[in-house]
Protein backbone atom coordinates (compact mmCIF):
# COMPACT_ATOMS: atom_id res chain seq x y z
CA UNK A 1 0.00 0.00 0.00
CA UNK A 2 1.64 3.55 -1.12
CA UNK A 3 0.53 6.54 0.96
CA UNK A 4 0.67 10.37 0.37
CA UNK A 5 3.92 11.52 2.47
CA UNK A 6 2.83 13.85 5.31
CA UNK A 7 2.85 17.43 3.59
CA UNK A 8 3.57 16.14 0.47
CA UNK A 9 3.31 14.18 -2.83
CA UNK A 10 3.52 11.07 -4.39
CA UNK A 11 4.92 11.17 -7.90
CA UNK A 12 4.81 7.63 -9.91
CA UNK A 13 6.94 7.05 -13.08
CA UNK A 14 6.10 4.29 -15.34
CA UNK A 15 6.88 3.05 -19.16
CA UNK A 16 4.43 3.34 -21.92
CA UNK A 17 2.98 -0.41 -21.83
CA UNK A 18 0.77 -2.07 -25.06
CA UNK A 19 -0.06 -5.01 -21.94
CA UNK A 20 -3.56 -5.25 -22.55
CA UNK A 21 -4.83 -6.60 -18.96
CA UNK A 22 -4.51 -2.28 -18.33
CA UNK A 23 -7.67 -1.82 -20.68
CA UNK A 24 -9.89 -4.05 -18.07
CA UNK A 25 -9.01 -1.01 -15.54
CA UNK A 26 -10.63 1.95 -18.16
CA UNK A 27 -13.87 3.41 -17.52
CA UNK A 28 -16.11 4.16 -20.22
CA UNK A 29 -14.45 7.24 -21.14
CA UNK A 30 -11.46 6.17 -20.86
CA UNK A 31 -11.76 3.63 -23.30
CA UNK A 32 -13.86 6.03 -25.94
CA UNK A 33 -10.30 8.20 -25.67
CA UNK A 34 -8.51 5.06 -25.85
CA UNK A 35 -9.78 3.67 -29.02
CA UNK A 36 -9.77 7.49 -31.23
CA UNK A 37 -6.10 7.73 -30.70
CA UNK A 38 -4.71 6.39 -34.14
CA UNK A 39 -1.47 5.41 -33.08
CA UNK A 40 -0.53 2.63 -30.98
CA UNK A 41 2.18 5.05 -29.11
CA UNK A 42 -0.28 7.06 -28.33
CA UNK A 43 -2.64 4.34 -27.18
CA UNK A 44 0.14 2.84 -24.71
CA UNK A 45 0.65 6.31 -23.16
CA UNK A 46 -3.66 6.74 -22.72
CA UNK A 47 -4.09 2.93 -21.16
CA UNK A 48 -0.71 3.41 -19.07
CA UNK A 49 -1.85 6.80 -17.70
CA UNK A 50 -5.19 6.00 -16.57
CA UNK A 51 -4.42 2.97 -15.38
CA UNK A 52 -1.36 4.19 -13.45
CA UNK A 53 -3.85 7.15 -11.89
CA UNK A 54 -6.41 3.93 -10.98
CA UNK A 55 -3.99 1.98 -9.62
CA UNK A 56 -2.44 4.73 -7.59
CA UNK A 57 -4.98 6.06 -5.56
CA UNK A 58 -6.76 3.01 -5.12
CA UNK A 59 -3.53 1.72 -3.15
CA UNK A 60 -3.68 5.17 -0.94
CA UNK A 61 -7.31 5.10 -0.42
CA UNK A 62 -7.79 1.43 -0.23
CA UNK A 63 -10.05 1.27 -2.70
CA UNK A 64 -10.65 -1.57 -5.70
CA UNK A 65 -9.24 0.44 -8.80
CA UNK A 66 -12.47 -0.26 -10.52
CA UNK A 67 -14.43 0.98 -7.83
CA UNK A 68 -13.02 4.98 -8.64
CA UNK A 69 -14.94 7.04 -10.29
CA UNK A 70 -13.90 10.37 -12.14
CA UNK A 71 -15.47 13.54 -13.15
CA UNK A 72 -14.20 16.16 -15.75
CA UNK A 73 -15.39 20.18 -15.80
CA UNK A 74 -13.67 22.92 -17.60
CA UNK A 75 -12.80 25.74 -15.13
CA UNK A 76 -13.47 27.94 -18.41
CA UNK A 77 -16.61 27.04 -19.63
CA UNK A 78 -17.47 24.13 -16.99
CA UNK A 79 -17.87 21.46 -19.95
CA UNK A 80 -17.04 17.64 -19.31
CA UNK A 81 -13.88 18.28 -20.43
CA UNK A 82 -10.24 19.12 -18.85
CA UNK A 83 -8.22 17.38 -15.49
CA UNK A 84 -9.57 14.47 -14.11
CA UNK A 85 -10.86 14.43 -10.79
CA UNK A 86 -12.16 11.89 -8.41
CA UNK A 87 -15.93 11.94 -7.60
CA UNK A 88 -17.02 12.26 -4.43
CA UNK A 89 -13.79 14.12 -4.09
CA UNK A 90 -10.29 12.40 -3.02
CA UNK A 91 -6.37 13.30 -3.21
CA UNK A 92 -5.92 15.98 -5.91
CA UNK A 93 -4.10 14.51 -8.82
CA UNK A 94 -2.22 15.58 -11.96
CA UNK A 95 -0.81 12.78 -15.08
CA UNK A 96 0.91 13.74 -17.95
CA UNK A 97 2.81 11.47 -20.68
CA UNK A 98 5.65 12.14 -23.11
CA UNK A 99 7.39 9.92 -25.25
CA UNK A 100 8.85 7.04 -23.54
CA UNK A 101 7.36 8.29 -19.66
CA UNK A 102 3.83 8.76 -17.85
CA UNK A 103 3.66 10.58 -14.81
CA UNK A 104 1.06 10.42 -12.14
CA UNK A 105 1.40 13.03 -9.05
CA UNK A 106 -1.27 12.96 -6.08
CA UNK A 107 -0.79 15.00 -3.46
CA UNK A 108 -2.26 17.22 -0.11
CA UNK A 109 -3.15 20.39 -2.09
CA UNK A 110 -4.02 21.33 -5.63
CA UNK A 111 -1.12 19.70 -8.13
CA UNK A 112 0.20 19.93 -11.09
CA UNK A 113 2.83 17.87 -13.25
CA UNK A 114 4.29 17.88 -16.95
CA UNK A 115 6.65 15.74 -18.30
CA UNK A 116 8.18 16.33 -21.93
CA UNK A 117 10.61 14.24 -24.30
CA UNK A 118 13.74 16.31 -25.18
CA UNK A 119 13.72 16.32 -29.29
CA UNK A 120 14.68 18.99 -31.79
CA UNK A 121 12.15 22.00 -32.27
CA UNK A 122 11.06 25.26 -33.21
CA UNK A 123 13.25 26.78 -30.32
CA UNK A 124 11.65 30.67 -32.51
CA UNK A 125 8.32 29.80 -32.68
CA UNK A 126 8.19 27.77 -29.18
CA UNK A 127 9.78 30.62 -27.43
CA UNK A 128 7.34 33.07 -28.51
CA UNK A 129 4.66 31.29 -27.81
CA UNK A 130 5.76 30.28 -23.94
CA UNK A 131 8.60 32.66 -22.77
CA UNK A 132 8.77 36.04 -22.22
CA UNK A 133 11.68 38.33 -23.67
CA UNK A 134 13.49 38.19 -20.48
CA UNK A 135 13.22 34.08 -20.39
CA UNK A 136 14.22 33.48 -23.57
CA UNK A 137 18.01 35.09 -23.10
CA UNK A 138 18.66 32.22 -20.86
CA UNK A 139 17.62 29.50 -23.57
CA UNK A 140 19.94 28.00 -25.76
CA UNK A 141 18.71 24.68 -26.69
CA UNK A 142 15.76 22.06 -26.74
CA UNK A 143 16.29 21.06 -22.72
CA UNK A 144 16.50 24.87 -21.41
CA UNK A 145 13.45 25.33 -22.93
CA UNK A 146 11.41 22.25 -22.25
CA UNK A 147 12.91 22.72 -18.68
CA UNK A 148 10.97 26.43 -18.78
CA UNK A 149 7.90 25.03 -20.37
CA UNK A 150 7.01 21.71 -17.65
CA UNK A 151 7.53 24.83 -14.97
CA UNK A 152 4.91 26.48 -16.45
CA UNK A 153 2.70 24.05 -17.35
CA UNK A 154 3.14 22.00 -13.99
CA UNK A 155 2.29 25.54 -12.42
CA UNK A 156 -0.79 26.17 -15.06
CA UNK A 157 -2.23 22.66 -14.46
CA UNK A 158 -1.93 23.03 -10.62
CA UNK A 159 -4.17 26.08 -10.97
CA UNK A 160 -6.70 24.13 -13.26
CA UNK A 161 -6.25 26.61 -16.28
CA UNK A 162 -3.90 24.42 -18.08
CA UNK A 163 -2.34 26.11 -21.12
CA UNK A 164 -6.32 28.21 -21.52
CA UNK A 165 -4.40 30.75 -19.53
CA UNK A 166 -1.29 32.83 -20.50
CA UNK A 167 2.55 31.15 -20.62
CA UNK A 168 3.34 34.92 -20.85
CA UNK A 169 1.99 35.96 -17.55
CA UNK A 170 3.80 33.73 -15.60
CA UNK A 171 7.89 33.89 -15.08
CA UNK A 172 10.31 30.99 -13.88
CA UNK A 173 13.52 30.63 -12.99
CA UNK A 174 16.36 30.22 -15.34
CA UNK A 175 17.02 26.32 -16.51
CA UNK A 176 19.93 26.18 -14.58
CA UNK A 177 18.39 27.06 -11.42
CA UNK A 178 16.51 25.60 -8.77
CA UNK A 179 12.55 25.55 -10.47
CA UNK A 180 10.64 28.50 -8.86
CA UNK A 181 7.93 31.40 -9.75
CA UNK A 182 9.47 34.92 -9.94
CA UNK A 183 6.41 36.41 -11.08
CA UNK A 184 2.36 35.63 -11.77
CA UNK A 185 -0.08 38.09 -12.88
CA UNK A 186 -3.34 37.51 -14.57
CA UNK A 187 -6.23 35.63 -14.25
CA UNK A 188 -5.19 32.36 -13.34
CA UNK A 189 -2.24 33.71 -10.53
CA UNK A 190 -3.29 31.64 -7.18
CA UNK A 191 -3.34 34.05 -4.29
CA UNK A 192 -1.11 32.05 -2.04
CA UNK A 193 2.66 30.14 -2.68
CA UNK A 194 3.43 28.27 -5.33
CA UNK A 195 6.28 25.35 -4.76
CA UNK A 196 8.02 24.10 -7.74
CA UNK A 197 10.19 20.95 -7.71
CA UNK A 198 11.69 19.97 -10.93
CA UNK A 199 11.89 15.99 -11.61
CA UNK A 200 13.72 13.36 -12.22
CA UNK A 201 11.87 11.01 -15.70
CA UNK A 202 15.19 9.78 -16.66
CA UNK A 203 17.19 10.57 -19.77
CA UNK A 204 16.18 12.23 -22.66
CA UNK A 205 12.90 13.76 -20.73
CA UNK A 206 12.13 16.64 -18.69
CA UNK A 207 9.91 17.46 -15.89
CA UNK A 208 7.72 19.37 -13.29
CA UNK A 209 5.21 19.20 -10.28
CA UNK A 210 3.67 22.23 -9.02
CA UNK A 211 1.65 22.59 -5.72
CA UNK A 212 -0.39 25.37 -4.36
CA UNK A 213 -0.32 27.17 -0.82
CA UNK A 214 1.12 25.87 2.42
CA UNK A 215 4.38 24.73 2.69
CA UNK A 216 7.31 23.15 0.69
CA UNK A 217 6.43 20.29 0.23
CA UNK A 218 7.80 16.82 0.68
CA UNK A 219 8.55 15.40 -2.12
CA UNK A 220 8.08 11.04 -2.91
CA UNK A 221 9.24 9.85 -6.66
CA UNK A 222 9.00 6.53 -7.30
CA UNK A 223 8.90 3.73 -9.96
CA UNK A 224 5.82 2.48 -10.75
CA UNK A 225 6.43 -0.03 -13.37
CA UNK A 226 6.27 -3.07 -10.94
CA UNK A 227 3.04 -2.25 -10.13
CA UNK A 228 1.31 -2.09 -13.72
CA UNK A 229 3.40 -5.36 -14.54
CA UNK A 230 1.41 -6.87 -11.04
CA UNK A 231 -2.38 -6.47 -13.01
Amino acid sequence: MWSLPAGGCLVLWARPSEDPRLLSLLDEDAHARHAALRRPADRARSATAHALTRLALGSVLGMAPTALRFTRRCVHCGGPHGAPRLDPPGPPLSVSHSGDRVVVALADRPVGVDVEQVVSRDLVGVMAQALTAAERTGVHDPRELLTLWTRKEAALKATGHGLAASLHDLVVTAAGEPAGVVTWTGVAAPPGPVHLRDLSPGAGHVGCVALLGGEPPVLDERDADDLLAAV
